[in-house]
């Protein structure tokens, strides 16, 4: 037990010093909370925000007695035993089933300042990753593997369908909304596009169809398949007068 609150603490003040973010304390004492009401009082509380996917599917139960706690760690003691991850991001918190991914976390102590306000900043990929991670985006697919070392972009193919029918959909279109680039079905509902390894926020579409938005982790070349669902359209009567 020592031992892993150790690895907290020093993740706790890794992550600190790399995002240069304050430590906050909050005044605890809840009993059997579940975790929407838990990050709902945290906010309210204080001036963080807690960001998450309902799709995590946290159903844990939480109990936390404190006069003065950092926010942080009473996030890590909710997610204990979820194998999910909070990690600090722009004076704020995000939770995902992975740590979020600091770019250039080597300090060098002759010029530790320096070094500070460089890993301060957030990659694209890391921005990307935040922000597929709103409520809007239903689902995640992971694309490739995760221990490939692509170098280059990653092929991605697949294939846009009927979710009922099962038909192939002609020119529905897949839109890389971080990059703004984007791409088409063709006769038998098939696309290929190459993206470079990270996270991308897509929106798949279609005329007669509801949209679709997914966060798409690249690691390397993969198939995916898309299923849309039909729109329904109530059509009114027009009646047309015209004069002789």
């Amino acid at each position: 037990m020592k031992k892993i609150g150790i690895i907290l603490v020093v993740s706790l003040l890794y992550s600190l010093s790399v995002l240069g973010q304050k430590m906050e304390y909050i005044s605890l004492n809840i009993n059997d909370y579940n975790f929407n009401d838990f990050i709902d009082l945290i906010e309210s509380k204080t001036s963080k925000r807690i960001y998450y996917s309902d799709s995590l599917g946290i159903f844990k139960r939480i109990s936390i007695n404190s006069d003065s706690i950092p926010i942080i760690e009473a996030l890590q003691i909710a997610l204990d035993g979820t194998n999910l991850f909070v990690s600090p991001w722009h004076n704020s918190y995000v939770i995902l089933d992975e740590p979020l991914p600091l770019a250039n976390n080597v300090f060098n102590n002759q010029n530790k300042q320096l070094a500070m306000e460089e890993t301060s900043l957030l990659t694209d990929s890391e921005k990307r990753y935040l922000e597929g991670r709103r409520a809007n985006v239903v689902k995640t697919i992971v694309v490739g593997n995760k221990n490939s070392k692509t170098i280059g972009k990653a092929r991605v193919i697949g294939r846009i369908t009927d979710g009922e029918t099962g038909q192939s959909l002609i020119g529905a279109t897949l839109f890389i909304e971080d990059t703004k680039t984007g791409t088409s079905s063709d006769m038998n509902g098939n696309f290929k596009i190459n993206l470079s390894p990270g996270f991308h926020n897509v929106e798949f579409s279609s005329l007669g169809y509801k949209t679709k938005k997914y966060q798409l982790n690249v690691y390397s070349d993969d198939k995916i398949d898309i299923q849309l669902e039909s729109s329904s359209f109530a059509l009114e009567e027009a009646v047309i007068k015209g004069d002789k």
